[in-house]
This record gives C-alpha cells, sequence and structure tokens, in this order.
C-alpha cells in the first residue's frame, strides 16, 4: 500500500475512536433533545438516621422522657407513705370457769381522754401509683367524741363523731390536699356514726362479735351502712374494735387524683376505741 493511502487509514481509525471517546462521555437527552441530569445516589438509611435534624429531634424526646418520669418520681416522693400501719386489734378477753363476766354497768359510757396508743379512728385506702403500683394509705385520729348508753344486759345506742381534719397520714403533704380538696373539712368539719338498733351482751362471756346495721354521715352525706367487729367489756371498761366498708362515690366524695396517682373508690373506716363510765376519765 502506497504511504499516503497508509496515513489516511491511521487518520480515520484516529477519528473515529475519537467520537466514540466523545459518545461515551457526552450527556444522556430525552427525546426532544434536553440533556437529562445525572442520577444521584439516595442517601443510606444511616445516613439519614444520623443527620443534624434527627439528632436533635431524639435529643428533646430523650430529654422529655427524663422530664416526665423524674417528675413523676418527684411528686410520687413528695405523696408517698411509708409501710401502712397494721389493722386494729382486739385487746385480748377469756371467759370466766362459772361464766360469772360482769356486764358492763348501766348507764352513759363515752371514749376516754386518754386513749390507748394504738387506738383511734381512720380510713384506709389504696392508692395506684405510677411506676410504683399499689400503695397502701392509712390516716387516723384520736379526737374522737361520743359514746353509747347500756340498760341492762343491753347496749341500747351508740353514737360517735370525730374531726375530719385532724386526720393524719405520714404525709402531711397529702393530707392537706386530701382534707381541703376532697374532704372539704372547711364545710363538713365532722363524720358521724350511729348505731340503729340495740345490742345484746351475750351471758356469761366478757366479748361478743359484732355486726350491727349503722348510719354513717360523711361529708355532708348520711348511707346505711354495717359495722363489724368485736366488742370485749368488764363492769368498768368496754372495749370495741371494727371497721365500715365504704365507697367513696356513695357519700360524694370525689376520688383523689394527683399526675397520675389516683385512689381507688373503695374505702375502709376502722376504729378501736376505750369507752369509761361518763364523767370518770371521759371525753365530754
Amino acid at each position: 500500500m502506497p504511504l499516503n493511502r497508509l496515513a489516511m487509514a491511521v487518520t480515520d481509525t484516529r477519528s473515529a475512536s475519537g467520537l466514540m471517546g466523545v459518545a461515551c462521555v457526552a450527556p444522556r437527552r430525552s427525546a426532544g433533545g434536553t440533556a437529562l441530569k445525572p442520577s444521584t445516589r439516595p442517601k443510606a438509611v444511616s445516613e439519614m438516621a444520623t443527620s443534624p435534624k434527627r439528632k436533635r429531634i431524639a435529643a428533646i424526646l430523650g430529654a422529655l422522657v427524663v422530664v416526665t418520669v423524674g417528675g413523676l418520681v418527684a411528686v410520687n416522693a413528695w405523696l408517698n407513705s411509708g409501710d401502712a400501719p397494721a389493722a386494729f386489734e382486739a385487746s385480748e378477753a377469756s371467759d370466766t370457769p362459772d361464766g360469772s363476766a360482769s356486764l358492763p354497768r348501766s348507764g352513759d359510757w363515752t371514749v376516754a381522754a386518754d386513749l390507748a396508743p394504738d387506738s383511734g379512728v381512720g380510713y384506709r385506702i389504696i392508692e395506684d401509683v405510677p411506676v410504683v403500683g399499689e400503695e397502701v394509705v392509712v390516716a387516723r385520729t384520736q379526737e374522737v367524741e361520743g359514746g353509747v348508753v347500756v340498760d341492762g344486759d343491753t347496749l341500747s345506742s351508740a353514737t360517735f363523731s370525730l374531726a375530719v381534719d385532724s386526720l393524719a397520714s405520714d404525709n402531711s403533704a397529702r393530707d392537706g390536699i386530701v382534707a381541703s380538696t376532697y374532704l372539704e373539712t372547711g364545710r363538713f368539719p365532722k363524720a358521724t356514726i350511729t348505731v340503729t338498733d340495740p345490742i345484746e351482751f351475750p351471758s356469761g362471756k366478757s366479748d361478743a362479735s359484732l355486726e350491727v346495721p349503722a348510719r354513717l354521715e360523711i361529708h355532708g352525706v348520711e348511707r346505711a351502712v354495717t359495722v363489724g367487729g368485736t366488742a370485749n367489756w368488764s363492769d368498768d371498761s368496754i372495749e370495741i374494735v371494727g371497721t365500715i366498708d365504704i365507697s367513696l362515690g356513695e357519700f360524694e366524695i370525689e376520688r383523689p387524683e394527683l399526675l397520675g396517682r389516683s385512689a381507688r373508690d373503695a374505702a375502709t373506716i376502722e376504729f378501736k376505741l376505750q369507752l369509761v363510765p361518763s364523767k370518770e376519765g371521759s371525753k365530754q
């Protein structure tokens, strides 16, 4: 092949290679001839999750959780009770071998001025507490007045009243809230219990079980209730121990609630009182 033809062939080959190279890097175009933008790779999920904005949101949410839980713990610590005291127990009484147990003397009997340390009247209720669970709350008072009338072998009547605003648990902050907001002691300072049917003292015994009808007034509302418990006596002393199961709703008492901490509707009134003949160290 002549040299001039060989040179032209080489030139044509280089030109074709150059066109192919240009075609390789030329932008893609649409059917109308418009250049298409090169595609971009989407960010990986891990990159999105760790973006500054998402980190700030996660930090804020975490802080809110900490503050909320911390607030509940702080409030519950403020309103928390320790271990609830045990229910009242009756003093031991025994029958005399010859059946000659003395009956209480006839007449008026009133609440002793100096009640035993483990005596008084109060309530027991369960509260549901966030994080903690159930908590038993007990509040009591010894500011109780009233008494019974004994006529031979019969307790013919009984009436007692207590100062509601004197009820105290082991947490004075909660007591103040319950007294002012829920029991409304400014309007209803007293609660009373009146036994409506006579009770006979069993012959030859110094104690007896009780289950008697009564009328209970709390929060300005009076309802029929049943008093259950025991009584023991001698000729110069009477002790009564018992309970009354109630529903807060029946006495138009709103269930105490504060930041998720809520009392249940069912409550128990419990009492243990010593009675003495009137004007012998008694509360008038």
